[in-house]
């Protein structure tokens, strides 16, 4: 031992220290290759390498109102043969910026996987995500020209379910302007409202390949009628059935009672449950004043973590926001930090309920 001691002299020591550091960094650098690649590998399963493509521009991408980042792309070979490629965007998720990353297969223009690369949601958002049956095999063989094409996402966690779905869209649209690929047009939304003139009819504008078309459903989301022959062919009522089912208005007025000197009305809105509408009944005077508002929120749920920050003392929505959207005969009025979903839903309920008054009452 003291032979050991005698032969450390101070240089030796320094050169035994950076060596150690420098067998740290290498092992930091290969560890981290490692994580990066078992990352990676559940966005594209099949491939053998993956190369980040170094003259990358990031592409901000305006997707529906929401702004996403494409921050980096992975050329994916097999053998020598580049045979897809992995983007990862960036957007706001419940908790923070989320980084999604998506492998596309050249041969088929199909998304094969989708991986989380980073995160701020919190473990039990990201384990009901992850944990639903559903959710991952979306993501095998998902073809980039399909009409419906999006993220059926997981109840309970809306937001993050969206964030990923926008990540997904503005994945296409990069790799449309990367390799040529035509993203299909679709049907588009250009309105959607009940008609208050008869509370069980809906009425959507729609646009296809630059013309509209005005289609009526009923509270079935059937068809009643489209304004627009070139539409009312069978492929077309299909395409358009179909498009409807999956952007079904779901805030909406169920029922009408007229009494002498006022009028009930019975709404449904969607909370956080999304599975179980909130039920409001208004009743609005001969003026267009609601002088009653009372919403039964008792499906909602204050017991999981989205909720957390609720709080007893914060009051429960549905004691605190009917007695301002009475008093300020407004829909637009504070809500409570903790349940902002269902402070959303029953406000949603006083603004159709006031559009229906000046629609109809007054």
């Amino acid at each position: 031992m003291t032979t050991i001691k005698k032969l450390m002299t101070p240089v030796t020591f320094a050169i035994a220290i950076v060596v150690i550091l420098v067998f740290g960094v290498l092992f930091s650098i290969h560890s981290n290759k490692q994580n990066q690649v078992r990352t990676l590998i559940n966005a594209y399963p099949e491939a053998r390498k993956f190369v980040e493509v170094d003259d990358f521009e990031k592409d901000v991408i305006d997707v529906e109102g929401t702004t996403v980042t494409i921050v980096k792309a992975y050329d994916v070979f097999s053998g020598k043969d580049k045979v897809g490629v992995i983007y990862v965007g960036e957007t706001e998720g419940y908790g923070g910026p989320l980084q999604i990353a998506f492998g596309i297969r050249f041969e088929n223009d199909s998304i094969i996987g989708m991986s989380i690369i980073s995160s701020n949601e919190t473990p039990d958002r990201i384990s009901k995500l992850l944990g639903d049956a559903n959710f991952l095999p979306q993501f095998k063989n998902k073809n980039l020209a399909d009409e419906d094409f999006g993220v059926d996402g997981v109840s309970g966690v809306t937001i993050t379910s969206n964030a990923i779905d926008k990540i997904l869209q503005a994945v296409r649209i990069r790799y449309a302007k990367d390799t040529g690929f035509e993203i299909p047009e679709s049907l588009k939304v250009i309105s959607k409202k009940q008609n208050y003139q008869n509370i069980y009819e809906f009425i959507y504008v729609l646009e296809f390949k630059n013309k509209q078309v005005t289609v009526k459903v009923n509270q079935q989301f059937e068809i009643i009628s489209i304004d627009n022959e070139e539409f009312n062919t069978d492929e077309m009522r299909t395409k358009i059935a179909n498009f409807i089912n999956n952007n079904k208005i779901t805030n909406y007025i169920k029922e009408v009672n007229d009494e002498t000197n006022f009028t009930t009305l019975t709404i449904q809105t969607i909370g956080y449950v999304k599975s179980a509408p909130i039920i409001t009944t208004v009743e609005i005077d001969s003026e267009g004043r609601i002088i009653s508002f009372t919403s039964n929120t008792s499906r909602e749920t204050y017991n999981d973590e989205y909720n957390s920050r609720w709080d007893t003392p914060n009051g429960h929505p549905n004691k605190v926001i009917p007695p301002r959207i009475i008093d300020e005969q407004n829909a637009d009025v504070d809500g409570v930090a903790g349940a902002t979903v269902t402070s959303d839903a029953i406000k949603a309920a006083a603004a159709i309920a006031f559009e229906y008054a000046k629609e109809v009452i007054k």
